[in-house]
């Protein structure tokens, strides 16, 4: 099993960067999803906020400034495919499988990445759309499948232009409480055993969000 990163955090620093980051990028997806006109950016932040706060206050200014997007493109009919050959170890404390590892990586061109994929995962996947960003581009992929018997509906990676920012979201197309009742407990676990690591030198984290009905499992692995 291969890790994009090596993760590790202090804990407090790391809760406060990750939901200021993972809650800004969730408001996008509803902001996608919504008809309303975004709001104005907000303005600068002053200089003596945290840099994590920062990068947090950025990325929403981003995500406010950008034009209402198309409708995604549908994914393929339902289908039975088990995504864990593409996930397995997201959720043991967010490791990246070799698949998983160049898929990402590839995103830049959507073409090269599908390539990465076995056979029956491509016919699972659609079209990736991309948002562009001034600090970081959203990579969208609409799923058709399962993940510990739970059905998946997109995957999302939120990846930073030279900053550092890595995010990626898994969104569940089954009730909240069915993700929450499976994945719950392996994201505290991971959550227990990432804060415990000493070899671990980054502040990651991870964590399972309910918003507005919706379940999604995040990774912030940004630096």
């Amino acid at each position: 099993m291969k890790t994009t990163q090596s993760p590790n955090f202090k804990i407090n620093d790391s809760i406060t960067r990750f939901s200021s980051l993972a809650l800004t990028l969730a408001a996008h997806l509803a902001l996608a999803e919504s008809a309303t006109p975004p709001e104005p950016p907000a303005a600068p932040p002053p200089a003596a906020i945290e840099a994590s706060e920062v990068v947090a206050t950025e990325i929403e200014a981003a995500v406010q400034q950008a034009p209402v997007q198309p409708a995604p493109v549908q994914p393929p009919a339902p289908s039975d495919v088990d995504l864990a050959t593409l996930l397995h170890g997201v959720e043991h404390q967010c490791q990246y499988n070799d698949m998983l590892e160049r898929f990402w990586r590839s995103l830049a061109n959507p073409e090269a990445a599908m390539r990465t994929l076995h056979p029956e995962l491509q016919g699972a996947i659609g079209a990736i759309q991309v948002t562009d960003q001034a600090d970081f581009r959203m990579y969208s992929i609409p799923v058709r499948g399962y993940w510990h018997k739970v059905p998946v509906s997109q995957i999302q990676f939120g990846l930073g232009k030279g900053n550092g920012i890595h995010v990626l979201l898994v969104e569940f197309a089954s009730p909240a409480t069915q993700a929450t009742e499976v994945f719950e407990p392996l994201v505290n676990r991971s959550k227990l055993v990432m804060a415990q690591d000493p070899d671990n030198t980054l502040q990651a984290t991870t964590d399972l969000i309910v918003d507005e009905g919706k379940a999604r499992l995040i990774c912030d692995l940004s630096t």
